[in-house]
Protein backbone atom coordinates (compact mmCIF):
# COMPACT_ATOMS: atom_id res chain seq x y z
CA UNK A 1 0.00 0.00 0.00
CA UNK A 2 3.05 2.11 0.73
CA UNK A 3 4.38 1.84 -2.83
CA UNK A 4 1.21 2.68 -4.40
CA UNK A 5 1.01 5.80 -2.34
CA UNK A 6 4.02 6.71 -3.27
CA UNK A 7 3.70 6.40 -7.06
CA UNK A 8 0.81 8.17 -6.78
CA UNK A 9 2.25 11.04 -5.06
CA UNK A 10 4.97 10.99 -7.99
CA UNK A 11 2.25 10.97 -10.71
CA UNK A 12 0.09 14.10 -9.16
CA UNK A 13 3.21 15.73 -8.20
CA UNK A 14 4.43 15.21 -12.26
CA UNK A 15 0.73 16.39 -13.75
CA UNK A 16 1.18 19.65 -11.68
CA UNK A 17 4.64 20.87 -12.44
CA UNK A 18 3.64 19.98 -16.21
CA UNK A 19 0.36 21.94 -15.83
CA UNK A 20 2.27 24.54 -14.38
CA UNK A 21 5.00 24.83 -16.82
CA UNK A 22 2.29 25.26 -19.66
CA UNK A 23 0.39 27.82 -17.33
CA UNK A 24 3.72 29.65 -17.29
CA UNK A 25 4.11 30.52 -20.66
CA UNK A 26 2.86 33.88 -22.47
CA UNK A 27 2.56 33.16 -26.01
CA UNK A 28 2.46 30.26 -28.86
CA UNK A 29 5.02 30.69 -31.47
CA UNK A 30 3.20 30.29 -34.66
CA UNK A 31 5.03 27.67 -36.72
CA UNK A 32 4.30 27.54 -40.14
CA UNK A 33 4.81 24.70 -42.65
CA UNK A 34 3.92 20.82 -43.45
CA UNK A 35 4.20 18.32 -40.71
CA UNK A 36 2.38 15.27 -42.64
CA UNK A 37 3.98 11.63 -42.83
CA UNK A 38 5.82 11.47 -46.11
CA UNK A 39 3.16 9.12 -48.24
CA UNK A 40 0.71 9.39 -45.59
CA UNK A 41 -3.21 10.77 -45.27
CA UNK A 42 -3.34 14.27 -43.84
CA UNK A 43 -6.28 12.78 -41.86
CA UNK A 44 -3.87 10.86 -40.12
CA UNK A 45 -1.00 13.58 -39.57
CA UNK A 46 0.67 13.33 -36.66
CA UNK A 47 0.08 16.18 -33.97
CA UNK A 48 2.50 19.17 -34.25
CA UNK A 49 4.93 20.16 -31.76
CA UNK A 50 4.26 23.86 -30.26
CA UNK A 51 6.63 26.36 -29.08
CA UNK A 52 5.51 28.37 -26.09
CA UNK A 53 7.93 31.33 -24.97
CA UNK A 54 7.61 32.54 -21.14
CA UNK A 55 10.68 33.01 -19.16
CA UNK A 56 12.22 30.31 -21.18
CA UNK A 57 11.50 29.00 -24.58
CA UNK A 58 9.49 25.22 -24.54
CA UNK A 59 9.09 22.97 -27.26
CA UNK A 60 6.21 20.58 -26.31
CA UNK A 61 5.47 17.44 -28.18
CA UNK A 62 1.92 15.69 -27.40
CA UNK A 63 2.69 12.60 -28.94
CA UNK A 64 6.01 10.45 -29.26
CA UNK A 65 9.04 11.59 -31.21
CA UNK A 66 9.52 8.82 -33.67
CA UNK A 67 11.68 10.10 -35.65
CA UNK A 68 14.60 12.66 -34.67
CA UNK A 69 13.86 16.49 -34.89
CA UNK A 70 16.09 18.74 -35.31
CA UNK A 71 15.55 21.70 -33.58
CA UNK A 72 17.67 25.22 -34.55
CA UNK A 73 17.44 28.49 -33.51
CA UNK A 74 19.23 31.53 -35.63
CA UNK A 75 19.52 35.24 -34.48
CA UNK A 76 18.17 38.18 -36.93
CA UNK A 77 21.70 38.23 -38.86
CA UNK A 78 21.08 34.63 -39.67
CA UNK A 79 23.87 33.40 -37.07
CA UNK A 80 22.48 29.67 -35.19
CA UNK A 81 22.23 30.38 -31.27
CA UNK A 82 20.94 26.46 -30.89
CA UNK A 83 20.39 23.47 -32.26
CA UNK A 84 19.63 20.03 -30.96
CA UNK A 85 18.43 16.58 -32.20
CA UNK A 86 15.57 14.81 -30.42
CA UNK A 87 13.42 11.79 -30.04
CA UNK A 88 11.31 10.26 -27.09
CA UNK A 89 9.14 7.65 -27.06
CA UNK A 90 6.61 8.98 -24.40
CA UNK A 91 4.00 11.50 -25.12
CA UNK A 92 3.96 14.96 -23.74
CA UNK A 93 7.84 15.57 -24.21
CA UNK A 94 9.58 19.02 -23.27
CA UNK A 95 12.82 20.32 -24.38
CA UNK A 96 13.09 23.77 -21.96
CA UNK A 97 15.57 26.11 -23.30
CA UNK A 98 16.93 29.33 -21.56
CA UNK A 99 16.44 32.17 -22.72
CA UNK A 100 18.15 34.16 -19.70
CA UNK A 101 20.56 36.96 -21.62
CA UNK A 102 18.81 37.01 -25.32
CA UNK A 103 17.45 39.50 -27.20
CA UNK A 104 16.12 40.03 -30.49
CA UNK A 105 14.12 38.67 -33.32
CA UNK A 106 15.01 34.56 -33.46
CA UNK A 107 13.68 32.38 -36.02
CA UNK A 108 12.90 28.72 -34.59
CA UNK A 109 13.13 25.57 -37.16
CA UNK A 110 11.78 22.17 -36.62
CA UNK A 111 12.77 19.44 -39.18
CA UNK A 112 12.33 15.65 -39.18
CA UNK A 113 13.37 13.44 -42.42
CA UNK A 114 9.65 12.05 -41.54
CA UNK A 115 7.23 15.01 -40.92
CA UNK A 116 8.55 17.60 -43.16
CA UNK A 117 9.50 21.05 -41.62
CA UNK A 118 8.33 24.18 -39.40
CA UNK A 119 9.49 27.38 -38.89
CA UNK A 120 8.46 30.44 -36.44
CA UNK A 121 9.48 34.11 -35.65
CA UNK A 122 10.05 34.68 -32.25
CA UNK A 123 10.75 38.26 -30.18
CA UNK A 124 12.59 38.34 -26.88
CA UNK A 125 12.43 41.53 -25.20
Amino acid sequence: MKNFVTKFVVLVFALFVSLHIHAAHENEVPLHGDWTEEGGLRSLKPGKPQVLLGDYLEVYCKEPIADNIVITIVDATGNEVYQNSVSSPYPNYSLVIPTTGCSGEYTITIKSRKYGTLTGIFIIE
